[in-house]
């Protein structure tokens, strides 16, 4: 009797095969073929020294059922696993499990067209870091990066994030209630401004945040912004980009942004521009300006009809507090 071999075409440059015990039907398959795995940094940059988080994902879609996946990684030189948060989990439900000291996780059995199970893993930077860092996870059926007998990588995804000293971003995945982050503070001529966000007032924990401003943060695409705003507003300074949870709204929970503006001469403050991100389609994000004026500085007192904000003097310089349940763009300059 002929045995008939099945053969793909295309660029993976290795076939890997699993045992029998690794596989239920078709026995003689190699690695589902429709197996695929993801990693993303969230946020994509972070301070040294901070927190990181990666959303792992991974789903089967066959033809073989796995009977024992597990997930591990390659952890680089000085950095620290700390934990994994929200999951692993499929359709929010409980898959699997994650134990140790190193990131090492337990699925089980993953039958054809299961996925995506999601789980974010989260490690702490070096301090002085200064240049982005991959790292790559192994989703295999021993839970060893080495590659031993039957351990082959069924899918070996890498995320990638950038770990910076640059005083003018701020950024850190949020975990264990570590929920603030500003950048540069050191307000003159040449750096007019510093964001800072603080989201403990969101009701959750574990995501990401990131402020950003500087001269090589710029505004988004004029396309993409309806009732643009920026014309209108007054105040001198910078654009100040805000990420928390990942283009997540928090409604009715707010999380607070505090941007302190170097003044230096006789600025005069009639309005200002919130853009804030209000949806998204094929061709990305979607954003909307708000204009706020110094005569509607009014704050809801309840918080319910965010963004508000207010105004205060701080020394020479303005300091804008913003609530709000939306992520976006602060527009601060004309």
């Amino acid at each position: 009797m002929r045995r008939r071999i099945a053969r793909t075409t295309g660029t993976l440059g290795v076939a890997v095969a699993l045992a029998a015990s690794a596989l239920t039907t078709p026995t003689l398959a190699a690695l589902p073929a429709g197996a695929m795995g993801s990693a993303t940094a969230t946020p994509a940059t972070v301070s040294a020294g901070s927190f990181a988080g990666f959303v792992l994902s991974f789903t089967n879609n066959g033809p073989s059922n796995i009977s024992n996946l597990f997930l591990v990684a390659d952890t680089p030189p000085g950095w620290q696993f700390v934990t994994t948060v929200n999951g692993p989990a499929l359709n929010g439900t409980t898959y699997g499990s994650c134990t140790g000291t190193s990131l090492m996780c337990n699925f089980g059995a993953v039958p054809a067209g299961t996925g995506p199970i999601l789980v974010t893993a989260v490690y702490l930077t070096p301090a002085g870091l200064n240049s982005p860092v991959t790292i790559t996870f192994h989703y295999n059926s021993t839970g060893t990066t080495g590659g031993k007998s039957h351990g082959n990588d069924i899918a070996a995804p890498s995320g990638t994030v950038t770990v910076t000293t640059d005083k003018d971003v701020g950024g850190q995945f949020a975990y264990n209630g570590n929920n603030s982050v500003t950048d540069n503070t050191n307000l003159s001529k040449n750096n007019r401004q510093s964001t800072a966000v603080d989201a403990s007032g969101v009701g959750q924990t574990n995501f990401e945040l990131l402020v950003q401003d500087g001269a090589t943060f710029g505004s988004p695409p004029p396309a993409r912004i309806t009732n643009d705003c920026s014309s209108q507003a007054t105040q001198t300074g910078e654009w100040s980009g805000l990420d928390v949870g990942n283009s997540t709204e928090f409604s009715p929970k707010t999380f607070r942004a505090t941007i302190v503006v170097y003044q230096g001469g006789n600025d005069t403050v009639t309005g200002l521009c919130w853009i804030h991100e209000t949806g998204s389609d094929s061709n990305g994000p979607l954003y909307t300006g708000t204009l706020l004026t110094v005569a509607e500085n009014t704050c809801n007192p309840n918080l319910l009809l965010p963004p508000c904000f207010t105004l205060t003097k701080v020394g020479p310089n303005l300091q804008v507090v913003f609530i709000s349940t939306h992520n976006g763009v602060l527009h601060l300059s004309p």
